[in-house]
């Protein structure tokens, strides 16, 4: 028999052998799913046993923008809901979160029309489905599933859920800002020059000048029916005119606790959307501005915004101009 024949017939018998061989480490699909369902009550426990919530920030991904947003989640793992606090008040009731094994791994996902899917869809965070990389009792280690779009690849921001061990008190503020800045009485709306004066953390400062006022009905129902932020986000949408400039508005949103603006690319005029929108985020470094407190003769707001270590990187006021 020639040497090549020799090879092939111990090739076959190789064959043969590891054919009839049982390999002690099979996958056992039943062990793997109780393993799974094991690690996810276990990550269930933790989001429960959270009474002052967990913090989530979220950093931009514009890096001239010096704040991150914070998101304070209650989770009800009863129901599978959760509620938020945030600059941004939301839909208002109670959303629905799932966790799940569905990519062999632990796989926390919000659903959609919540603040987390809005943030996706105006590009603020890159999915709202997250892979659950690491759960300790304080910290939860989550990322983004994919890089962007829905053909993106996967692996995209890394985010921390940090369970409070205090009461966080950033969302406190409950004053009625849309009449406090839009009414006819108000010292915030007689002039157009009403300065906003901020000083970022490195020591550096930004001014600009805005007075507020508010759309008619149809604009309002047009907002709350179309634009992806108004009907997510929650807040009342106003028109912001800026620095003295009555040429076109800034849509600027309001809410209980919060001013905040974002560039809505979808929509015209563009000044209204795009333009003054980017030059107020670009000016102020960040989408939002949370209020500490208004005085009782509503002539300033105390203002401050927060980075993605939870520290205050933005303080300043705003000020009725006379």
């Amino acid at each position: 028999m020639s040497r090549t024949h020799q090879l092939l017939a111990l090739l076959i018998l190789c064959i043969g052998v590891v054919s009839c061989t049982k390999y002690d480490n099979d996958i056992d699909l039943d062990r793997t799913a109780a393993k799974q369902a094991e690690l996810n009550k276990k990550i269930e426990s933790y989001l429960a046993d959270a009474p002052n919530g967990w913090l989530m920030l979220i950093p931009n991904p514009d890096t001239s923008i010096v704040t991150a947003t914070p998101i304070l989640f209650r989770f009800d793992t009863a129901k599978k809901t959760y509620t938020t606090k945030s600059p941004y008040p939301g839909p208002g009731a109670p959303e629905q979160y799932q966790l799940s094994s569905a990519t062999g791994s632990p796989l926390l996902s919000f659903a959609s029309g919540s603040v987390i899917s809005t943030l996706y869809e105006l590009g603020g965070v890159s999915d709202y489905y997250f892979k659950v990389l690491d759960a300790k009792p304080d910290t939860i280690a989550i990322q983004a599933y994919r890089k962007g779009t829905i053909y993106a690849p996967e692996g995209g921001t890394q985010l921390k859920l940090v369970r409070q061990k205090t009461p966080l008190a950033w969302f406190n503020a409950d004053y009625d800002l849309v009449d406090i800045l839009t009414a006819d009485d108000s010292p915030m709306a007689q002039w157009l020059d009403n300065p906003v004066n901020l000083t970022f953390k490195n020591g550096s400062k930004a001014a600009l000048q805005l007075v507020f006022q508010q759309f008619t009905p149809e604009d309002m129902a047009f907002f709350d029916s179309q634009i992806t932020g108004a009907r997510n986000f929650g807040g009342t949408v106003t028109a912001a005119y800026v620095n003295r400039s009555t040429a076109a508005p800034c849509v600027y949103y309001l809410s209980r606790n919060a001013m905040y603006t974002y560039v809505e690319r979808y929509w015209n005029p563009a000044a209204w959307f795009q333009t003054l929108p980017n030059f107020v985020v670009k000016t102020t470094k960040s989408n939002y501005l949370l209020v500490r407190s208004v005085n009782d003769a509503h002539t300033q707001l105390q203002l401050f915004a927060v980075d993605k270590n939870g520290d205050e990187v933005i303080t300043g006021t705003f000020s009725a101009a006379r």
